[in-house]
């Protein structure tokens, strides 16, 4: 799992009907000081995410899990909206 703020969306006007109803993130991936690393790059919502807010990811395999069975071909998910982060480097 990894942390992103979303930096906006994307609309797909047709997709595969287990999507339908769900709605696509671009998200720059963050460390844990909130930093940007690497690139953006999208992720379903399953959590109704904001934009500017920080999520956490779910990513592979366990990134289709939250939606129902069959389950989706999709390798990133936003599964939790973030509230606080207390990074402590030393502890």
């Amino acid at each position: 799992m990894e942390i992103g703020k979303i930096i906006g969306r994307c609309v797909a006007t047709k997709k595969g009907p287990r999507l339908d109803g769900n709605r696509l993130l671009l998200i720059q991936p963050l460390n844990f000081k909130q930093e940007p690393k690497g690139e953006p790059f999208l992720a379903w919502d399953c959590v109704d995410a904001g934009a500017g807010e920080i999520v956490i990811l779910a990513r592979g395999g366990e990134a289709m899990l939250p939606f129902p069975e069959p389950f989706p071909p999709i390798d990133k998910t936003a599964v939790a909206i973030v509230d606080t982060i207390n990074y402590c480097p030393d502890a």
